[in-house]
């Protein structure tokens, strides 16, 4: 009952990191800078890619820190509810032809981590993303409710991570 709802109770949270995403800012989005969707089984995302950024004027040619910012944040966080019109016909001959918001690498990533059920696709997506201490519980583990009894002044998190002498010494004073 004490868990942090953010981590649920581990004390960190996973989040895509941009460095992982891009690399090698140095290449081209024709040269795979997005390492994220590189072609492993099917060259959906890499279609995806080329005709957003066809559509959204954004030239594949030149490396990714010479796009304008602007460019660079449309490819990582999305078009919000700007919709693109995408085309593919993947190997089988099934087509997907729809008008859709360009939901971004970060977003994608992130979506493709917490909602698949395939340990393959987490794996590949975790690939993308760092450990980072819980913005809730600040690496606590415990929740707000939990973090707020205190005793002199400190609640059970901080106690728990002193020193041991230091956390004995200021055990012995309660009694």
């Amino acid at each position: 009952l004490g868990a942090c709802q953010i981590c649920q109770g581990l004390g960190v949270t996973r989040e895509v990191d941009v460095d992982l995403i891009v690399p090698d800012v140095t290449k081209t989005l024709r040269e795979g800078t997005i390492a994220p969707w590189n072609p492993i089984s099917s060259n959906y995302y890499p279609e995806m890619l080329r005709q957003f950024a066809e559509q959204y004027n954004i030239d594949l040619d030149i490396p990714f820190e010479s796009l304008p910012k602007s460019h660079q944040e449309l490819l990582l966080n999305g078009s919000g509810t700007s919709d693109f019109h995408f085309h593919y016909q993947n190997d089988f001959g099934g087509v997907r032809d729809v008008d859709i918001p360009f939901e971004g690498v970060i977003n994608n990533v992130s979506r493709r981590f917490n909602e698949t059920n395939s340990d393959y696709t987490r794996d590949q997506m975790s690939k993308y993303m760092t450990e980072l201490p819980c913005q809730a519980c600040h690496g606590y583990r415990l929740n707000e409710a939990a973090l707020s009894v205190k005793i002199n002044g400190r609640h059970i998190g901080e106690v728990s991570e002193m020193p041991v002498d230091k956390e004995l010494a200021f055990l012995m004073i309660l009694f």
